[in-house]
């Protein structure tokens, strides 16, 4: 069980990437595809996602640097509170409109699109392979945003 946890909190994002796309299956009766994939995206890998990342960089960041491979440093405030907003918006978002998900969309794929370039660009000039660098986070700060808009545009009307 220690051996199963670890492996969910350690791939938290991409965990609830997954979460979010099974849920959409299940949730096609009542909404349409693209209306259940852009709410379960904004709540799980946004929302849930976002407060995880706040809680690590805010409560443990000596754990939270060493996990990326960075040294701690005060700036993973910064981060965690941006993770903070991030994840309130999902929450909120998955709730609200259309309209709501899309101004969503934008500021996570900012926030996550660039912390992915920031990853690339750590792997490229300092041969950052730390599994929160170069591991499943990667793939999900590149995959949750590309999600969201694909949803978003699957989602017809307001």
């Amino acid at each position: 069980m220690a051996t199963v946890l670890k492996l969910v909190l350690g791939n938290f994002p991409t965990f609830c990437l997954v979460l979010a796309f099974f849920l959409s299956f299940l949730g096609k009766k009542k909404r349409s595809f693209g209306e259940s994939l852009t709410r379960y995206t904004l709540l799980l890998p946004i929302g849930l996602a976002g407060i995880w990342g706040f809680y690590y960089h805010a409560f443990h960041p000596k754990m939270a640097a060493e996990f990326i491979g960075w040294a701690d440093s005060p700036f993973q405030f910064e981060v965690a509170v941006a993770n903070l907003g991030m994840g309130l918006v999902g929450v909120v978002g998955f709730w609200r409109s259309r309209d709501f998900a899309q101004a969503a969309a934008i500021m996570a794929s900012c926030f996550l699109w660039g912390a992915a370039s920031n990853h690339i660009s750590e792997i490229l000039a300092q041969g950052n392979y730390a599994p929160g660098n170069a591991g499943t986070i990667l793939f999900s700060d590149i995959l949750i945003p590309a999600t969201l808009w694909i949803g978003y545009v699957l989602w017809k009307g307001k």
